[in-house]
């Protein structure tokens, strides 16, 4: 078995090798047509690749028929695509979160691109959704933000200020609305300052600090005030300026006292009271003075004026009076007269003074008195009444009278007392006969 075996092996390996290569060749092709009968598989494959290919080829032409050739068919198609799309989002986000959910997302959308107003509106359709009520607070506070920064810019503080208030606590609200209170506190500064009310002005840039150029306005307006002699409105500015004007505000404190002082003698004065305003400007130096007055001429016109401003005061009549009546004759000049039967009293002489700016003194009053009324050649049936007559001068030194009218006159007595005489005379009344009409009347303090 092994010889054969062998010997088959050697038979094959000798026909090998003593084969030509015509043969081996032959060989090959069989080989190769046999093997080309088995390999069904790469025929099924060629044709699959060609069936793939024809289906693509089909698909394409499809899908390509769809797409117009025109480029505005295009662009409608994509727009169509679009809406299409958005549709099936929509579709899914109310699938999702349902129509309040929806419209919550469009609020905030709108809110996160500055669209207040509407993110306001969507919020409220929104309703109960998540946190929308306190997202719509926010809007509208978001949105009161804006507007106060646009009427910032517009210079519309005082609604800027308003806006800011209600936009707190967005953002930083607060601060703006300090900013707005700052701009508009310094405007209306301003408005005063230009005016001419410095004392106002002046308040409200020292207030402010060191917004803009509030310090040096202030001090400017205590500047002025010191010229105008408004010193105790200077001193509070300078006293807001801070410890850097503590010299001026000493100064202008000094100045406000010595001219309340002043003032208190001039309200004497007017007052009537000299001893008073005497005592007031003794305490002030003669060279001070207020609305072109100075302590050393005031003092000065008091001390002359003093005897005649002594004259004011309310005077009674002090001796009993009557009135009489004088009949002369025309013819011959005879006469004879009678008096009241009743006895005067009551009647009072006032008088008041005041120092002129010249340092005159001005007086004036009045004085009633007793007088006839009626013509009568028998005393008991003449009758009277008491009459009121005012009077006015000036002068510098007391006067010796006072003259009231044509028929009345008021004289001073060497006692510090008055008398009045009036008379009045009837020529017409009688053919035979003149009569004359007086009364004399003297009045005391």
């Amino acid at each position: 078995m092994g010889d054969d075996y062998m010997g088959d092996e050697t038979k094959n390996v000798s026909l090998t090798e003593g084969s030509t290569n015509d043969e081996m060749a032959v060989e090959c092709e069989d080989a190769k047509d046999g093997l080309q009968g088995d390999v069904l598989p790469d025929n099924r494959l060629t044709e699959d690749t060609e069936d793939t290919e024809d289906t693509e080829d089909k698909i394409g032409k499809s899908i390509a028929s769809f797409i117009p050739q025109d480029e505005e068919g295009r662009k409608k198609l994509v727009r169509n695509l679009i809406v299409a799309g958005v549709i099936l989002v929509a579709a899914v986000l109310i699938l999702a979160v349902g129509l309040p959910g929806v419209t919550y997302l469009q609020a905030s959308d709108a809110f996160d691109s500055g669209d207040y107003s509407r993110a306001i509106a969507l919020y409220g359709k929104a309703g109960n959704f998540a946190d929308a009520a306190e997202r719509k607070e926010t809007a509208q506070k978001a949105l009161y933000y804006e507007q106060g920064k646009e009427k910032m810019k517009k210079g519309d503080y005082e609604s800027a200020i308003s806006l800011f208030e209600k936009a707190i606590p967005y953002k930083d609200a607060k601060k703006c609305k300090e900013k707005a209170q700052d701009a508009d506190y310094y405007m209306k500064a301003v408005a005063l300052f230009d005016e001419g009310d410095y004392a106002s002005a002046g308040k409200s840039f020292a207030a402010l600090g060191d917004y803009k150029d509030s310090l040096d306005r202030a001090k400017t307006c205590a500047e002025k005030l010191m010229e105008q002699q408004e010193y105790a409105a200077a001193q509070y500015i300078y006293t807001a300026l801070g410890p850097q004007f503590e010299e001026q505000r000493a100064n202008a404190d000094d100045l406000a006292q010595k001219k309340a002082t002043f003032e208190s003698a001039l309200q004497c004065i007017e007052d009537n009271k000299v001893d008073s305003a005497l005592d007031y400007l003794g305490k002030l130096p003669d060279d001070f003075g207020c609305d072109g007055k100075t302590v050393g001429a005031l003092k000065g016109q008091l001390n002359a004026a003093k005897p005649i401003m002594d004259l004011a005061g309310t005077y009674k009549s002090c001796d009993p009076s009557k009135c009489r009546v004088t009949q002369t004759s025309k013819s011959t000049g005879y006469y004879y007269w009678w008096e009241s039967t009743d006895t005067i009293t009551g009647e009072d002489l006032s008088i008041d003074a005041s120092l002129n700016s010249d340092g005159s003194v001005h007086l004036s009053g009045s004085v009633s008195f007793y007088r006839y009324t009626n013509f009568s050649t028998i005393g008991e049936y003449v009758n009277g009444s008491s009459v009121s007559k005012s009077f006015s001068l000036d002068g510098t030194g007391i006067p010796g009278s006072i003259p009231i009218d044509d028929q009345t006159s008021l004289v001073r007595n060497g006692d510090g007392t008055w008398s009045l005489s009036w008379s009045e005379s009837d020529n017409s009344h009688d053919l035979y006969f003149d009569y004359l009409y007086t009364a004399n009347f003297r009045y005391s303090k």
